[in-house]
């Protein structure tokens, strides 16, 4: 009896024992899990941020390639302004040349309608002196013509008196 309570007490540490361990086992057990479904919560939360990284990723490349399309047509533009810039400033030099020759053009032509102006003044003052001698002619023709009549309306009167008196 001794020995079978012996027996009892040892199989009752041993169970105790064994009681002890699977209650640190489930501990150990229900820690394991709530460790593994903390990680599984950071994997997920990672995995979130893994996918938002790389959706943010992809829009940035993309911004990228539409900013170096951007960029290199912004380019293009430029050049073509700066040669447009080129072509008006050589356009812009060969009208400001025409103008210059336009305007040496008009000068002389003014300096030649005031030399032809004066000519014509001049040859206006010969044709009135002209006019005013051949108006004087004409009255000392009309004069003499006038005079000529009358000297013949005189040798008529006198040739016909002549004539009644002979």
């Amino acid at each position: 009896l001794k020995e079978a309570r012996g027996e009892i007490e040892r199989i009752s540490r041993a169970n105790a024992s064994i009681q002890s361990t699977a209650t640190n086992a489930q501990e150990q057990r229900d820690q394991t899990h709530q460790e593994i479904m903390r990680l599984q919560a950071l994997i997920q939360g990672h995995e979130a941020h893994v996918a938002t990284a790389e959706k943010v990723r992809s829009r940035l490349e993309e911004e990228g390639r539409q900013l170096t399309e951007e960029l290199s047509e912004n380019k293009r533009l430029l050049h073509a302004a700066e040669q447009k810039e080129r072509a008006l400033e050589s356009e812009t030099t060969r009208n400001r040349k025409d103008l210059t020759d336009a305007l040496v053009e008009v000068r002389e032509a003014n300096q030649r309608a005031e030399v032809s102006k004066v000519d014509a003044e001049q040859a206006s003052a010969k044709l009135e002196r002209a006019e005013a001698k051949l108006a004087a002619q004409v009255k000392e023709q009309e004069v003499a013509v006038m005079e000529a009549e009358s000297a013949a309306y005189g040798a008529e009167q006198r040739e016909a008196e002549a004539v009644a008196r002979a």
